[in-house]
């Protein structure tokens, strides 16, 4: 039932705040090894959640609805979440080593209204703090001023994450950091390796490879931030040529990534870092920053 519940939310037109918060409700309550997180809330006060299957370290995470006219990026989320938790054909016997973190909407005022940006008018994706311009379109007044922003940056109290996958809609690629210049990141060997086995798997036509900034240029987005100020294996995974696909296009989106998905959450973790104290051999918190490129 909880099946078809979920597919009905991707396929109807339009999904809201309220479908994504009832289906990840429901897939809480149905499995025992799935827990709801509260990140914060919106600026209309919407809760802005997260599901996390499994426990401990390392977190994969799969991020979606920055953009509220992007609503098929919500619908793959909470796809691929339900996938893993009723053990679907490419999921089955999945073994978790850590945890994995589903959050399908960071932007649900925009959703609710259509919109690209959320209820003060701002790009969330502009919005991060590594390399944030005021120059951007809609970048807000400062760096994480936004209320979802910071949702997503507490994301890192919850835990260690190695790799992400960040999803929008409106092109079919994956774009690998850095946005910001076209210069090559510290780890661009590996990161191009995940991208091109990503595509290896997916089956979506047309689909291609970039480095974001070979596309576009950009700043304060949330992939440059989450790798340069956490040493996060981050990637903007773009999944629909149209923002918000027919009906009858989004069981193709989801057939074509979810095997590619499923083999993303099989990366082994290419770095694990550990902080204890000295004395007490507890341990304590700690962060990995990228060292910058100069451009």
């Amino acid at each position: 039932m909880l099946a078809l519940l979920l597919a009905a939310h991707a396929a109807a037109a339009p999904l809201t705040a309220s479908d994504v918060v009832g289906s990840l409700h429901g897939l809480a309550n149905s499995h025992e090894d799935a827990n709801l997180i509260l990140l914060g809330t919106s600026l209309e006060g919407r809760n802005l959640l997260g599901l996390r299957v499994g426990e401990g370290n390392p977190i994969w995470r799969i991020v979606a609805g920055q953009h509220g006219d992007e609503p098929v990026s919500s619908a793959l989320v909470l796809e691929a979440a339900r996938a893993l938790l009723e053990g679907d054909a490419d999921f089955g016997g999945l073994p978790l080593p850590g945890s994995i973190l589903f959050v399908p909407l960071l932007n649900p005022d925009g959703l609710e209204d259509g919109s690209r940006t959320n209820r003060r008018d701002v790009d969330l994706n502009r919005n991060y703090g590594w390399k944030w311009n005021p120059a951007e379109h809609k970048a807000g007044p400062s760096a994480f001023s936004e209320p979802e922003t910071q949702a997503h940056q507490s994301i890192a109290l919850h835990g260690v994450s190695h790799t992400e996958l960040v999803v929008h809609s409106g092109a079919t690629n994956m774009a690998t950091v850095w946005n910001w210049t076209t210069q090559a990141p510290p780890h661009e060997e590996v990161l191009l390796d995940l991208a091109n086995q990503y595509a290896s798997i997916c089956s979506q036509s047309g689909f291609w490879i970039t480095q974001g900034a070979n596309w576009y240029r950009s700043f304060g987005e949330s992939t440059d931030w989450a790798y340069g100020s956490l040493g996060t294996l981050s990637f903007t995974l773009e999944i629909s040529q149209e923002k918000n696909p027919a009906e009858g296009a989004i069981q193709g989106i989801f057939d074509a990534h979810l095997p590619a998905i499923a083999d993303w959450l099989n990366v082994e973790p290419n770095l694990v870092l550990e902080l204890t104290d000295d004395e007490t051999g507890r341990p304590i918190p700690g962060r990995l920053r990228i060292p910058e490129s100069q451009s």
